[in-house]
Formats: C-alpha cells, structure tokens, sequence
C-alpha cells in the first residue's frame, strides 16, 4: 500500500459505536462500519428534525414511557426478526400468541403498519436511534395520546 494511501487508511480508522459494546475493541475502518455509521447519521436527523419522525412511533415511544409497557422493544424485535414471529418471540422470551397479541395491540391503538415496507423501514430506523438493542426506549418522545386504551 503506498505511503498516501496508508496514511489516509489511518485516518479514517474509527472505533465501532459504543453502543454495540466493543468500547475497549480494536479500531475499525470507515469501510468496516460505514453502515454504522450511515444510521447513526439517520438518527441524528430525527434527534434535529422532529418533522422526520412517524406519528406512530413517537406516539408508542410516549406511550412506553408514561404507561410502561414494552411496545417499542415489541416492534423493535418484530423488525429485526424480519416477522420472524417465532425468533422475535424468543429473543423476548414470549410465547409467539403473546407477541401476536401485542402486535394487535399496536396496531389497534398507534396505527402503526409494519407490514408496509416504507413504514417498516422509516419506524426500524426511528426506533434504532430511540430503542438500544436489547434496552429500553431511551427517548420518550411528546406525542399525542395513543388512540383507544391500553
């Protein structure tokens, strides 16, 4: 590798999000992480623009923090399980009925359509900057009140 290339290599090494636990890891190229990257960026435009955000999701998210409840960790492992029920059940040791209810329930009360790819997508990286993995909600957006009860 030349002399230029390798400094430029230097350069842009940046460690893995913090997030993902590798804090103390070895440093990684932008190239190793650039889908990282790439979302965290996305959520920064959420944190900035309150407009980008889904109605639906902030409405769940004020939902989770005043009642609660898990919704956001619901439709977070739903999506991630790619409606893998069964996997997205497991990884929130329910049984797959319970995380179907639950489903249900989201539907019923934020109208919020995972089954639409563009809605599915646009709310997975919402919830990626509001949700953790495998934690709780870390933003509690205002919103306004869920539509139904709890």
């Amino acid at each position: 590798m030349p002399a230029d290339e390798a400094a430029d290599h230097r350069r842009r090494r940046v460690r893995p999000a913090a997030r993902d636990g590798a804090g103390g890891g070895p440093a990684a190229t932008t190239s190793d992480v650039r889908h990282r990257i790439l979302l965290d960026r996305l959520g920064d435009e959420f944190e900035r623009d309150a407009r980008l955000r889904l109605p639906e999701a902030e409405a769940l998210l004020a939902h989770d923090h005043a009642q609660g409840t898990g919704y956001a960790n619901t439709v977070v492992a739903r999506l991630d399980a790619t409606g893998d029920i069964a996997s997205a059940a497991g990884r929130l040791k329910l049984y797959p009925n319970t995380l179907r209810h639950r489903l249900r329930r989201i539907r019923e009360l934020f109208h919020l359509d995972v089954d639409d790819p563009e809605v599915r997508l646009a709310a997975r990286l919402e919830l990626r900057s509001a949700v953790p993995a495998g934690g709780s909600p870390r933003r509690a957006a205002p919103a306004p009140a869920p539509r139904g009860r709890r």
